[in-house]
């Protein structure tokens, strides 16, 4: 019992300290084929993809979300500068949530020669986005990897007093809780 008291003990420690750190997936990203930005996010997601796109750090963008009219209402209302006109972009529609999400480039990516993919999305959602893709594509040869579009919104980062912020705790335990369930199905 007291070591079962310890544990959870640690744990909650390693919570409070680490958990939304490591949350954040950073490291060194590579040159990718496309770049798969995650709808939502209001238009710091889109922002990111294009300027990795304008940097030439994708060579395509695919844009996955709920239907067109989303990707064009963040861009006639959230982005305004975030303009896909003349540039090598796809849209995928159909998500329901980031598995589906994975799901789309899955049936996507074959008869697209696409070799690498650098996932965009919101900071505290890269971990779980990456395992979610990463599972998908897996055995597919397909390299990738992730980086955040580096809008917190209304949330507070990891390297400040998050714990006092309840949104921000709140998505930290939504994404921690997520990845457990990520882990329990699979």
């Amino acid at each position: 019992m007291l070591s079962g008291i310890l544990l959870t003990f640690l744990f909650a420690v390693w919570i409070g300290v680490k958990a939304p750190s490591w949350l954040v997936v950073t490291g060194e990203v590579h040159k990718a084929d496309i770049g798969v930005v995650l709808g939502g996010g209001g238009g710091s997601r889109l922002r990111k993809g294009l300027a990795l796109y304008d940097e030439g750090r994708v060579d395509r963008l695919v844009l996955v979300g709920k239907s067109k009219d989303n990707w064009a209402y963040i861009q006639n209302n959230l982005c305004l500068d975030c303009s896909i006109e003349g540039k090598d972009v796809s849209i995928l529609e159909g998500s329901v949530d980031t598995m589906t999400d994975a799901f789309l480039i899955s049936e996507f990516y074959p008869s697209q020669n696409i070799n690498s993919i650098l996932i965009v999305t919101d900071p505290y959602h890269t971990r779980r986005a990456l395992l979610i893709f990463k599972s998908v594509l897996k055995g597919s040869g397909v390299k990738i990897s992730i980086e955040s579009s580096g809008d917190y919104d209304k949330n507070i980062p990891p390297d400040e007093n998050w714990w006092r912020d309840n949104s921000t705790l709140s998505v930290i335990w939504g994404e921690l809780g997520k990845i457990v369930a990520f882990y329990l199905r699979n």
